[in-house]
């Protein structure tokens, strides 16, 4: 399926990552499996960030200070293509992976290298459901995902 326009992201799931800064080798993202093609919308890592009131009595004005940050977990829609699915056979329910998702632009060439970004949760897959899809368009699955430790945010693939 082509992605819509502006879709410049590519999403890896890995089985396991050796690194604990979780800095995927290219190695381990050959070894993995590539969803991208069944995404019909990109993978979003979201989180709130919460603020503390640092104002002394005398002030008039409140005075913030960043807080606490608390990550979302991640639910998102695959394709479920009839013919050589891609996404639903690599995301088995109730598994652990690394999902590693790279925006665009930070893969200099066409495939993953050493020193390209990523961002990379270590997530447990939950129970996968049919989502509600209108008539004429393309079955789609919901994946939830449970982040099972902190996101690495920007991590540098290593050789």
């Amino acid at each position: 399926m082509a992605q819509p326009m502006g879709f410049e992201q590519r999403v890896y799931v890995l089985t396991s990552i050796a690194s604990a800064t979780l800095a995927p080798t290219v190695a381990e993202l050959t070894a993995g499996t590539e969803i991208t093609i069944d995404l019909p919308q990109p993978v979003n890592f979201g989180g709130r960030q919460n603020y503390a009131d640092v104002s002394d009595i005398s002030t008039p004005q409140n005075k913030q200070q960043t807080g606490t940050i608390e990550i979302e977990n991640l639910e998102f829609d695959i394709w479920r293509p009839t013919v050589t699915p891609v996404a639903y056979p690599a995301l088995a329910n109730n598994t652990s992976y690394f999902l590693v998702k790279f925006e665009g632009g930070d893969i200099a060439g066409a495939n993953p290298a050493a020193g390209d970004k990523a961002d990379v949760a270590k997530v447990q897959v939950g129970l996968k459901t049919d989502s509600a899809t209108p008539r004429g368009e393309a079955r789609r699955t919901r994946v939830p995902m449970g982040l099972t430790a902190a996101i690495a945010w920007r991590a540098t693939v290593l050789a």
